[in-house]
């Protein structure tokens, strides 16, 4: 009984390190994206493209208006914030729906706030900056690349034939801003 007791506390105390390299550190970045990606990356995609498509980009050009700013600095400001904003609510509901069910279950035997404890015990000074950096940086790179894939678009190209490249580069970019900000913690 002793020794049940024992490992039951010790797996216990991994709670927050897994929590922390599994949830926060990778999978959320990861889901994140290819949520935000889905939703807004695609539409974005398929806005420019049409507008590229039928002249209005150059039309907005030959006005000495600068596309650039019109249309893709809004969207990667406004992918940006929403999917550093999406980022934190994830954690948040995955840590409290994760300690319910364990509750539920009988597998957590300590209160929510020495479970939340743990979990930013367990976080480096590191993770404080690389989250953030992940999610705000993979809403960058998803409106950046919506928005370039959009505008390079050709009269002879069609919107539906634009959203599965635009879909594959964003999701490079997803890993890519992953694996490289993962190594710098």
């Amino acid at each position: 009984m002793r020794r049940v007791l024992h490992q039951r506390v010790r797996q216990q105390e991994l709670i927050g390190p897994v929590l922390v390299t599994v949830l926060v550190r990778e999978i959320t970045p990861l889901l994140v994206g290819i949520i935000v990606l889905g939703r807004s990356g695609v539409v974005i995609l398929s806005e420019i493209g049409e507008l590229q498509i039928g002249g209005q980009v150059r039309t907005l050009a030959a006005q000495g208006l600068d596309p650039f700013l019109l249309l893709v600095l809004p969207r990667a400001c406004a992918l940006a914030i929403g999917s550093f904003t999406l980022g934190i609510l994830f954690v948040l509901a995955a840590l409290l729906s994760g300690f319910v069910a364990g509750s539920l279950l009988g597998a957590v035997g300590i209160s929510v706030w020495s479970f939340l404890d743990r979990v930013l015990l367990a976080m480096h000074a590191g993770d404080f900056a690389v989250f953030p950096a992940k999610m705000i940086v993979i809403g960058l790179l998803i409106a950046l690349t919506g928005c370039l894939t959009g505008l390079t678009a050709t009269a002879q190209d069609e919107v539906g034939g634009l959203l599965p490249r635009g879909f594959v580069r964003g999701v490079v970019a997803i890993l890519l801003a992953s694996v490289v900000l993962s190594l710098a913690v």
